[in-house]
C-alpha cells in the first residue's frame, strides 16, 4: 500500500497497514500489525495555534468591534485597544505523565506549596501579562483543593 493511500485510510505511517485509530475518536497507543508507538511530533500543536488565531481574527475581533460601538464603554474600548496577554501555564492533563504540558506542570496531587513554587517559577519566565490560562490541566482544573490554592496566590497578586 502506498504511503497516500496509507495516509488517506489512517493507517500507521510505517508499515502502512495497522489502523491508526480504533474507534471515532480513540488513538491506538501502538500500531497493532507492527507495534510502532505513536507519539505526537514536536510542534504538534503549532496548527491548533493557527486554527486558534483565524478563529479570532474571523469571529471574536469583529465581534469586539461591534461591541465597541454600541457601547461606547470605555473598559470595553480599553480591552479592545489595548494588547492583553495571557500566560499559559502547564497544568495536569487527565492523561499526564502520557501527555505532558512541559517543566514546572501543576499537578493535582501534589502539595500546594510545590504547585505555587511552580506557579513562581512560570510567572517568572515572561512580564506584562494580564492574567494566566491553563495548557491542558483538565485533571488539575478538576480538583478544587488544588484551584483554590492556585485562585488564592492569583487573588493576593491581584
Amino acid at each position: 500500500m502506498g504511503l497516500l493511500i496509507a495516509t488517506a485510510l489512517l493507517r500507521c505511517p510505517i508499515c502502512h497497514h495497522g489502523a491508526l485509530y480504533r474507534k471515532s475518536l480513540r488513538m491506538n497507543k501502538n500500531c497493532p500489525a507492527c507495534g510502532f508507538k505513536f507519539e505526537r511530533e514536536e510542534g504538534y500543536f503549532v496548527g491548533a495555534m493557527y486554527a486558534s488565531y483565524g478563529f479570532q481574527f474571523a469571529i471574536v475581533t469583529p465581534v469586539m468591534f461591534i461591541l465597541l460601538m454600541v457601547s461606547q464603554s470605555p473598559a470595553l474600548i480599553l480591552g479592545v485597544l489595548v494588547p492583553q496577554i495571557l500566560l499559559q501555564v502547564p497544568m495536569e492533563p487527565i492523561d499526564y505523565p502520557d501527555n505532558d504540558p512541559g517543566p514546572q506542570t501543576l499537578l493535582a496531587a501534589t502539595a500546594a506549596d510545590v504547585n505555587l513554587e511552580r506557579l513562581h517559577w512560570s510567572m517568572g519566565r515572561f512580564t506584562g501579562y494580564v492574567g494566566i490560562v491553563n495548557l491542558m490541566g483538565a485533571r488539575f482544573a478538576a480538583n478544587e483543593t488544588a484551584v483554590q490554592g492556585l485562585a488564592r496566590e492569583l487573588a493576593r497578586r491581584g
